[in-house]
């Protein structure tokens, strides 16, 4: 017999965090896909559209810094 699985949800999960590259690339890649296609690079990425709303206003308005972490710069200090 094979042990169960623990149920107990971990008390946190970990937040991801992604690399700037990384979001240039799945926003070129979701901008590319067809119209009916967009959901399938969501899903290959675990992401949601507010992924994609997010990162798309940061690009637009100018702010590739903004692309990383914001958390991450007000954290160094």
């Amino acid at each position: 017999m094979t042990p169960r699985p623990d149920p107990q949800v971990p008390a946190k999960a970990k937040r991801r965090s992604f690399t700037a590259d990384f979001k240039m690339k799945v926003l070129a890649e979701y901008e590319a896909a067809p119209e009916g296609e967009r959901g399938k690079v969501l899903r290959r990425y675990g992401l949601h559209s507010s992924h994609i709303v997010d990162w798309r206003r940061s690009r637009d308005a100018g702010a590739a810094a903004g692309l990383a972490k914001k958390w991450q710069a007000a954290s160094a200090t």
